[in-house]
């Protein structure tokens, strides 16, 4: 059990290093998933600076 542990630490470690890369890759194929991904990123961010601009009006 100890040893597949081991083994399953540095597999963690090996795919962590390499996934950035593979992201740069997947970009142009998956436009729609990175759209969604913006869209995710962008609404909260965008909500949270209608706040800070409402404080600061008011």
């Amino acid at each position: 059990m100890a040893r597949r542990k081991k083994s399953k630490a540095k597999k963690r470690t090996n795919i962590a290093k390499p996934q950035p890369i593979i992201i740069i890759k997947e970009q142009p194929k998956s436009s729609r998933y990175w759209q969604q991904v913006l869209m995710v990123l962008i609404v909260p961010l965008f909500n949270w600076m209608k706040e800070i601009i409402q404080t600061y009006w008011n």
